[in-house]
C-alpha cells in the first residue's frame, strides 16, 4: 500500500465522523431556525445544508448499506449492528423527507408553516 493510499484509508473514518457531526448540527440548526426565525430564507438555507450532508452520508454508506442488506444472515452481533445502522438510515431518510417537504411547502406558501415533525417537536418542548 502506497503512502497516498494509507493516508486515504486513515482519512475515511474522520471524514465519516465529520459528516455525522454535520448531520446532527445541521438538523439541530434547522429546528432552531424554524423555532426562532421569522424568515423563511434562514430555514431554507439550513435545510439545504442538511440535505447536502444527507446526500454525502448516503454516498459514503452506499457500499455498506448494500452489503448489510445482502449479509443479514451472519453472526448475531453483526445482524444487530446492521439493523441499528439500517434503522438509523430509515430515521435519517424520514427526517430528510420531512425537511424536503417542509421546504417545498414553505416555498409555495411563502412563509414557514409547521409540518408533522416540526410541530411535534415544538409541542413537546
Amino acid at each position: 500500500m502506497s503512502g497516498v493510499e494509507a493516508a486515504e484509508v486513515r482519512h475515511r473514518p474522520r471524514s465519516r465522523w465529520l459528516v455525522h457531526v454535520g448531520l446532527i448540527r445541521s438538523f439541530n440548526g434547522a429546528v432552531v431556525a424554524f423555532q426562532l426565525s421569522r424568515s423563511i430564507t434562514i430555514d431554507v438555507a439550513v435545510g439545504l445544508v442538511f440535505m447536502a450532508y444527507v446526500e454525502t452520508h448516503l454516498v459514503q454508506r452506499r457500499h455498506a448499506t448494500s452489503k448489510s442488506i445482502s449479509n443479514l444472515d451472519h453472526l448475531r452481533a453483526q445482524v444487530q449492528r446492521r439493523r441499528r445502522l439500517a434503522s438509523a438510515d430509515l430515521l435519517l431518510a424520514f427526517l430528510a423527507l420531512n425537511v424536503l417537504a417542509s421546504g417545498v411547502v414553505d416555498s409555495f406558501v411563502g412563509r414557514s408553516i409547521p409540518l408533522s415533525l416540526a410541530a411535534t417537536y415544538r409541542d413537546q418542548h
